[in-house]
């Protein structure tokens, strides 16, 4: 299941498998330090159990990290459609 990518043993991936099971909404694929392998990993662990995906910047503010851009992954744009998904959630939380 490519668990080398994260130097993860079996026991790592049953235990995401279980925090997943105690009601996990999603995880963040798309962190600024991971390789495009890793962040396939997260995305496919995701897809796999019907999780969300997100993506940070570690943004603070300009006067903290100006070279952590909003909306930025370590320089990579953060697809908008990784969040179209939640749109019906969060409508149904509101309601």
């Amino acid at each position: 299941m490519g668990s080398a990518l994260f130097g993860y043993n079996e026991n790592v991936l049953s235990g995401l498998d279980e925090i997943a099971d105690y009601g996990l909404d999603g995880m963040e694929c798309f962190y600024g330090t991971f390789t495009p392998e890793q962040k396939q990993f997260m995305a496919d662990f995701c897809d796999r159990r019907g999780l969300f995906k997100s993506g940070g910047s570690d943004y603070h503010g300009l006067t903290m990290r100006p070279a952590n851009l909003f909306a930025l992954s370590a320089g990579e744009q953060i697809p908008f459609s990784l969040i179209e998904p939640w749109f019906d959630k969060i409508e149904k939380s509101l309601i």
